[in-house]
């Protein structure tokens, strides 16, 4: 979204706000929305998660959510596979709200039709729209995939 260049002279500190268009006045950026973006983008997520039995073609698919920063968030979650042979309960969900500095697991399950064994892991696509204290919106997206090892 940004970039901060920090100079440094003796006990002068100077910060300059450059983004992909300009170089923006220091006030653009609140030094909450850095702070929430980066525990967001660093802790929301797994990038994967294992599958556990449960029973023949059946497996629980839970996604731990971590929302680290000081912020209420609300993110849309769609699951699929490469080959479209896994079958999600449910498939979409749409918001799944986490309070600040919370966390709650997505618990889902997925199966696959015994003539249609997959050759893929399931994944999800987790998406936040965000918006900073100044009014912009950014959109960030992860995926989270069935940890190859414990696939069928």
């Amino acid at each position: 979204h940004h970039l901060l260049q920090v100079t440094v002279r003796d006990d002068t500190v100077a910060v300059a706000v450059i983004a992909a268009d300009a170089v923006k006045p220091v006030d653009y950026v609140v030094p909450a929305d850095n702070y929430d973006l980066f525990s967001i983008t660093r802790n929301l997520v797994p990038k994967t998660v294992d599958l556990d039995s449960a029973g023949s073609r059946r497996y629980r698919f839970n996604v731990p959510l971590n929302n680290t920063s000081r912020r209420t968030v609300d993110l849309f979650i769609s699951c699929d596979s490469d080959d479209e042979r896994w079958i999600f309960e449910p498939a979409a969900i749409d918001p799944v709200r986490i309070d600040a500095q919370s966390s709650t697991t997505l618990e889902l399950e997925v199966s696959y039709a015994e003539s249609r064994q997959p050759e893929s892991v399931p994944e999800c696509h987790v998406r936040l729209p965000y918006q900073t204290r100044a009014g912009q919106w950014l959109d960030f997206s992860w995926t989270v995939k069935g940890d190859r090892g414990s696939r069928p």
